[in-house]
């Protein structure tokens, strides 16, 4: 047992890691040590399916929420909110098959959230009325997710 806590600490070592508390759950040495080694054995072995470059306009504000990259532009007193889905190997959805969604609104946007289990997009924004700040919430749902 003493065998398998040493050499946990040499592989952390090695690897260029050190011995933390554990994110989901703390285990023995040992079920650490096999999670390590089975990490250096397949990250090595990981490859990229997709390169995914955008252009954006600036000036914009860009975030990202629920498996979409947004865009928020303003032009002249419309403010615009585009929406990019990201590729993904786990929902099988290539570049060429992602959705692109763009939503025009004279209401300020300064933050966004996307849920596409919902098919529910909520902008914010934060407004005064004389020496007080509101916070702003809109929502678009029924979208075409």
């Amino acid at each position: 047992m003493e065998y398998q806590s040493l050499r946990y600490i040499f592989e952390l070592a090695v690897s260029g890691m050190k011995d933390g508390p554990a994110a989901q759950s703390p285990g023995p040495p040992l079920a650490r040590l096999q999670l390590l080694l089975t990490y250096k054995k397949d990250w090595p072995r990981l490859y990229w399916t997709h390169e995914y470059k955008m252009q954006i306009a600036t000036p914009a504000h860009v975030g990202a929420s629920g498996g979409f990259i947004h865009r928020i532009r303003t032009h002249g007193f419309q403010h615009i909110l585009e929406l990019t889905e990201l590729p993904s190997c786990r929902t099988g959805r290539p570049p060429a098959l992602t959705r692109h969604l763009r939503y025009t609104t004279t209401l300020p946007i300064e933050s966004v959230a996307v849920d596409p289990s919902q098919a529910l997009i909520v902008t914010s924004h934060i407004f005064r009325y004389g020496s007080s700040s509101f916070n702003g919430i809109d929502s678009i749902t029924n979208t075409t997710f």
